[in-house]
């Protein structure tokens, strides 16, 4: 994870490099650092880059002194430098602008995300090119659980020892994918507040809720799938064997299956994943 600070100006940009997601958000105004440090405890990266202002103002904050969180590394501050980080962004994408990303007023987040493609060029001994877009978080599109109640409510780990086991997502995970682990584990810590996208998520639950037949159908399938997310980045990062191919393509074969089991379910969401899986025979 990248912050950025200028005044009381912050922004944020992450990624997971195995999967490609890359994803960013502004705080305007702030004069409390509390919603943007419970934003990060949410997030739970493994490492944290910083300019040395954000670096000077967070890392005394108590999250990070009680390793709550990883120690910030301050990074070279010219990454940080909007120019230079439009150029290390439009490089990256292959694009003249980021008009497509919906981010170029946003000279923060340009700031933070292109420090990050920046360090990743830097630490990463192969291609980054799994990452091909940035996904900007609205404000008030999640709430934001803070520090206390992420570990109190013991959402993905307990308080005693900081596991899996015992906590509410230990609980629910009955998924079959890797995939589905880290989506499940995405809606956790990230709970909905638009009421149109919970009811449109709700639906679809409430459809195999009441179809067990649908359901274990579609459980069977994606019963036989493997990390399609991660074996994807691999491809783009150059360092997937044979082995891993030939299950990539297994599993792109079972794509047909799950499209047919989901033709015909009446919730808006299960229709848009229906439609939304391709024909991957060639590649496959």
């Amino acid at each position: 994870l990248s912050i950025f600070q200028l005044d009381n100006n912050f922004a944020l940009s992450w990624t997971d490099i195995t999967t490609g997601e890359f994803n960013a958000k502004a705080f305007k105004n702030v004069y409390d650092y509390s919603t943007t440090v419970d934003t990060i405890v949410r997030i739970s990266p493994s490492e944290i880059i910083a300019n040395e202002y954000a670096h000077k103002n967070l890392s005394i904050r108590s999250e990070f002194t009680r390793n709550l969180l990883p120690k910030i590394y301050l990074y070279k501050e010219h990454a940080f430098n909007h120019a230079y980080a439009y150029k290390t962004l439009t490089k990256q994408f292959k694009i003249a602008n980021l008009n497509c990303f919906g981010i170029e007023e946003e000279k923060g987040i340009i700031s933070s995300s292109g420090a990050l493609i920046e360090y990743l060029n830097e630490t990463q001994k192969h291609s980054i090119s799994s990452i091909s877009k940035i996904d900007v978080e609205e404000d008030n599109e999640f709430m934001v659980l803070d520090a206390t109640a992420m570990r109190n409510l013991e959402l993905t780990k307990t308080n005693r020892d900081g596991k899996r086991y015992g906590s509410l997502l230990w609980l629910l995970d009955n998924t079959l994918t890797a995939m589905g682990s880290r989506k499940l584990n995405s809606w956790l810590s990230t709970p909905l507040l638009d009421v149109d996208k919970i009811n449109y998520r709700q639906n679809g639950v409430e459809e195999l809720f009441n179809n067990p037949l649908l359901r274990n159908g579609i459980r069977d399938v994606l019963s036989t799938l493997r990390d399609i997310e991660r074996l994807a980045g691999k491809i783009s990062n150059n360092n997937i064997t044979p082995k891993e191919c030939r299950t990539l393509g297994e599993s792109l074969n079972q794509l047909p299956s799950l499209k047919f089991s989901l033709a015909g379910t009446s919730s808006k969401i299960l229709s848009d994943i229906s439609k939304s899986i391709t024909d991957f025979n060639e590649i496959s």
